[in-house]
C-alpha cells in the first residue's frame, strides 16, 4: 500500500472520529475525564483494528477470490445501489 492510500484512509478514519466525537460531546451534558478517556481510547482501537483485520483478511482471501472478484465488487455494489434506489423511492 502506497503512502497516498494511507493518508487518504488516515484522514477519512479520523473524520469519522471526530463526527462521533462532536455528536457525543453536545449529546452528554457533563463529561468526567475517564469518560472522554474511555471513549476515546475505544474509537481508537476500532480504527486502528478495523483496517488491519480488513488487510488481513484482503491478504488471506486474495487467492481464493482473485478469478472472479469483480463480479464480488460488481455484486455488493448491485446491492447497495439497488437497496438506496428502493428506499429512496419508498419516501
Amino acid at each position: 500500500m502506497d503512502l497516498v492510500s494511507l493518508v487518504l484512509i488516515a484522514l477519512s478514519l479520523s473524520a469519522d472520529c471526530f463526527a462521533i466525537a462532536v455528536c457525543g460531546g453536545a449529546s452528554m451534558r457533563k463529561l468526567s475525564r475517564l469518560q472522554v478517556l474511555r471513549t476515546g481510547l475505544t474509537f481508537g482501537f476500532a480504527q486502528f483494528i478495523m483496517p488491519v483485520i480488513g488487510w488481513l483478511a484482503g491478504r488471506t482471501l486474495v487467492n481464493l477470490i482473485s478469478a472472479y472478484d469483480h463480479w464480488v465488487a460488481f455484486g455488493l455494489l448491485a446491492l447497495v445501489g439497488g437497496h438506496m434506489g428502493i428506499r429512496g423511492s419508498r419516501r
